[in-house]
C-alpha cells in the first residue's frame, strides 16, 4: 500500500514537472505583457483570452505529456497496480485541468480535449512502463 501511495505521489510530481517545463517553453514563445501581475486574476484572464490557438495547443500538449510521464512513472514504481496508480495521477491532472478551465477563458475544443486526454495518456504511460504498447 505504501509503495502505491509513493508511486502516485512521485507520478504526480513528475506530471507537474513535465507540465511546468512545457508551459515554461510556451511562455517563452508567447510571453506575457511586460508588467503583468500574475496574481491579478483579471489581468491573467485578459492575457489568456488574447492568446493564439497555438499557445492553447501547447498547454494541451503539456497536460497530455504530463499525464503520460506521470502515469508511466507511477506504473513503474507501483509494479503490482500499474494502471490504478497511473489513473490516480490522471485524476490529479483532471482536477487541475478542471480548475484551470473554470478559472480562465479557454476555447471549447481545449476544454473538452483537456478533460478527455489525461486518462488515456496516463493509461498509455502505464502500458509503456509495463513494456506493452499493443
Amino acid at each position: 500500500m505504501i509503495r502505491h501511495m509513493l508511486a502516485v505521489l512521485i507520478g504526480i510530481v513528475v506530471c507537474g514537472l513535465v507540465v511546468g517545463l512545457v508551459e515554461m517553453a510556451n511562455l517563452k514563445l508567447h510571453p506575457a505583457p511586460a508588467g503583468m501581475d500574475f496574481h491579478d486574476p483579471d489581468q491573467v484572464a485578459a492575457h489568456v483570452a488574447n492568446l493564439p490557438a497555438a499557445a492553447f495547443a501547447i498547454v494541451l500538449l503539456a497536460w497530455t505529456l504530463g499525464s503520460l510521464a506521470g502515469g508511466a512513472t507511477a506504473a513503474r514504481i507501483s509494479r503490482t497496480q500499474p494502471r490504478a496508480c497511473a489513473l490516480f495521477v490522471a485524476a490529479f491532472m483532471l482536477a487541475g485541468v478542471a480548475y484551470n478551465v473554470a478559472m480562465l477563458p479557454h476555447p471549447p475544443w481545449m476544454s473538452v480535449l483537456g478533460l478527455l486526454l489525461p486518462a488515456p495518456a496516463a493509461w498509455l504511460g502505464a502500458r509503456i512502463a509495463a513494456g506493452r504498447t499493443s
